[in-house]
């Protein structure tokens, strides 16, 4: 009989890994890395940032003006991911979301929700929705692991490092403060109000042609997921008046 072969795959040789590697595979074991020996690892040419909130009853505010700052700072291609630590907690995340769109740039954005409680079916299709999405303006609130395709890959990064076992503290992490993020959405959203044209010049807000998903057919979703790429006006209207939004839809 062939001798028996166990492969260990890793996105990272730590030590952790290899003590584990030790404890579990033959003495005789080979490590075969896939990256150059001084090669730095991807994270740490990308930007990345961390805010500390003083309460939670922030969270929600902030998440809106990061997505906010994404749509503003690249209209027409705003792709964001959000991670949530639960299942029950990426639904309500999903359905705030919801509630709470017509704050956002774009209030149409597209919203998706990947965890456990959606069947494999509906994830795949979630997930091509995202990455295929052409409106402009489009988030995913997950509890799996992520899609390609984000505009933003700090949070991405960050995540595929959790996953992997590395440690958290060597990741190069700039601080973004909450204050600052609203500061500069409220300029940007007055420059896109005194003159949309001049804000949105170079942004394509045709209307995407229709494409067939799997199968080679067109759903019901593909309608709204490729609307045109319009902001309609007063964003900075629609921006102060956030808090206010939040407490009227928690208050519901």
């Amino acid at each position: 009989m062939p001798k028996r072969h166990t492969f260990l795959f890793s996105v990272a040789v730590s030590p952790a890994i290899r003590d584990i590697t030790r404890k579990s595979l033959d003495m005789h074991h080979t490590f075969i890395k896939c990256v150059k020996e001084h090669d730095s690892p991807v994270h740490a040419h990308s930007p990345q940032y961390v805010t500390v909130l003083a309460s939670a009853s922030q969270q929600l505010p902030h998440i809106l003006n990061l997505i906010t700052q994404d749509q503003l700072q690249i209209p027409g291609k705003s792709k964001v991911m959000i991670f949530c630590n639960t299942a029950k907690m990426t639904a309500l995340l999903a359905e705030m979301l919801q509630d709470l769109g017509a704050s956002l740039p774009k209030p149409r954005t597209m919203r998706h929700e990947l965890h456990s409680g959606v069947t494999q079916k509906k994830r795949r299709l979630r997930t091509d929705h995202f990455r295929n999405d052409k409106a402009g303006a489009a988030v995913l609130a997950t509890r799996c692991p992520p899609p390609p395709a984000p505009t933003s890959t700090s949070t991405v990064l960050a995540e595929r490092d959790a996953y992997s076992g590395r440690c958290v503290s060597a990741l190069p992490l700039q601080e973004m403060k909450a204050d600052k993020v609203l500061e500069d959405n409220l300029v940007l959203a007055s420059k896109f109000d005194s003159d949309p044209k001049a804000f949105l010049k170079g942004v394509d807000l045709s209307l995407p042609p229709r494409t067939p998903s799997r199968g080679g057919r067109f759903d019901r979703f593909q309608s709204a997921a490729q609307a045109p790429r319009i902001f309609p006006k007063d964003a900075q209207g629609r921006l102060q008046q956030l808090d206010d939004v939040i407490k009227d839809a928690l208050d519901r």
